[in-house]
């Protein structure tokens, strides 16, 4: 396996360990009656930008697409 495919598998579990956080954060907010837009769209553009990679590099690994530069911090 490479490198980078082990820093995007790498981000994959530090997500899993964020997630929980994030998602605690935003039920914890008892004082809004719906979540707050900024917390969602940070999880959801987290989640967005990881299956992107997620997707591209199995493209590239099928041929699909010529290979990237994909971020592997987070």
């Amino acid at each position: 396996m490479r490198d980078h495919d082990r820093g995007l598998l790498a981000r994959v579990a530090r997500l899993n360990d964020m997630a929980g956080q994030m998602v605690l954060a935003i039920l914890g907010d008892r004082d809004r009656c719906d979540p707050e837009p900024a917390r969602l769209r940070a999880l959801g553009q987290t989640y967005t930008s990881l299956g992107a990679d997620l997707i591209d590099r199995a493209d590239e690994l099928d041929g699909r697409n010529p290979p990237r530069v994909i971020n592997v911090q987070m």
